[in-house]
């Protein structure tokens, strides 16, 4: 950043157990680990989901970062981080089970933890308008979160759960949530399909 060039690697950390849909033809891994090089004409520091402010800044949180459920061409959801999601006959508390396969582009594990901690950050940064009715999230061991609503949903797998990026609670537990003190190399660990590598300023 800062007229400068970045890189960010492909990574396949955080793929979904579902089948990918088919195609002609086949990348090979080669092509697979081609970077994928971004030119920006300015510093937007360590851009997380909570802070971004352009359309590079928007592109690049979700080349990095993960959310629990994604969304299909049809706009319809589907598990990401997540492997199921279920409500409560109220509709007023919704169990996540998460995938025990994840690790962060830093090698440490992905847990219930980060997800907690994530909720917690984007409504405390003012980011997260679908999460206003969210009164408490918590996990259950390592790979379960349990979402407890101040009234029913029916929306909120769409709503609540995709669109949504996580965090690791480890890198970002003691920075604000707007004006962290990170470089961008230091805040931008995701388990999306793309890690940043690499930040060439003045190229």
């Amino acid at each position: 950043t800062g007229d400068g060039n970045t890189a960010v690697s492909n990574t396949n950390a955080a793929a979904p157990d579902a089948e990918p849909a088919e195609t002609e033809t086949e990348p090979d891994a080669e092509e697979m680990d081609e970077p994928l090089i971004v030119l920006i004409d300015n510093d937007e520091g360590p851009i997380t989901p909570a802070n971004f402010n352009t359309f590079i800044g928007f592109w690049m949180v979700g080349w990095v970062y993960d959310s629990l459920y994604a969304r299909a061409p049809d706009l319809s959801p589907v598990p990401a981080l997540a492997t199921d999601a279920t409500v409560s006959a109220d509709g007023l508390t919704w169990t996540v089970t998460l995938r025990e396969d994840v690790t962060w582009h830093d090698g440490e594990p992905f847990t219930a933890e980060d997800v907690v901690f994530s909720y917690n950050f984007l409504k405390e940064a003012g980011r997260a308008p679908n999460l206003a009715a969210v009164e408490a999230v918590t996990a259950d061991g390592d790979y379960s979160v349990v979402i407890t609503l101040a009234a029913p949903s029916p929306f909120f797998i769409n709503e609540g759960l995709a669109g949504y990026y996580i965090l690791p609670e480890h890198i970002w537990r003691d920075q604000a949530p707007v004006s962290g003190e990170l470089s961008q190399f230091q805040g931008m660990v995701g388990t999306g399909a793309y890690r940043l590598a690499e930040i060439v300023p003045g190229e």
